[in-house]
């Protein structure tokens, strides 16, 4: 998470891939298997906001799992749903 923080969109494999249409996943291993944290930059500058997280199964992300993570973006960029924004001082 540190280095998204730090690179921002521009951080890339393996800790993080563009999915497409804005749409990001962050990638971590644990005993479970692989975790994915899908997320997109925003609403607000310097924001990233999560949409939906899963263990990983498969050897491409399930376009099923993109598909819900555009349906929230569109509600929170849509207003529908409010983000609560906690801080992370650097």
């Amino acid at each position: 998470m540190e280095q998204l923080l730090e690179q921002g969109s521009s951080c890339r494999e393996p800790i993080s891939k563009h999915l497409g249409d804005g749409i990001y996943e962050l990638r971590a291993n644990s005993k479970q298997g692989q975790l994915r944290v899908l997320f997109f930059f925003g609403p607000d500058v310097l924001q990233i906001t999560v949409l939906h997280a899963v263990v990983k199964k498969r050897k491409k992300a399930d376009p099923a799992d993109i598909k819900l993570a555009k349906r929230r973006r569109a509600l929170i960029q849509d207003k529908v749903v409010k983000v609560n924004v906690p801080r992370i001082d650097s």
